[in-house]
């Protein structure tokens, strides 16, 4: 059972960060090094520039 504060909140509210969700037809986003090119969203979730992720060196 999770312990609550005296004010009957969960004791961990305080430290969770929960940043700001983007929404998910936010048509301005668009990559910083490449401003022509607009991100596309992978998995319905990440935001991603095709052009970055084409142009980067193979893993060795």
């Amino acid at each position: 059972m999770i312990k609550r504060d005296d004010d009957g909140r969960r004791w961990f509210v305080g430290f969770m960060h929960r940043p700001p969700r983007k929404q998910p037809s936010d048509p301005d986003q668009v990559c910083p090094e490449h401003p022509d090119t607009r991100l596309v969203r992978v998995l319905g979730r990440s935001w991603i520039c095709p052009r970055c992720t084409r142009n980067r060196p193979a893993s060795p």
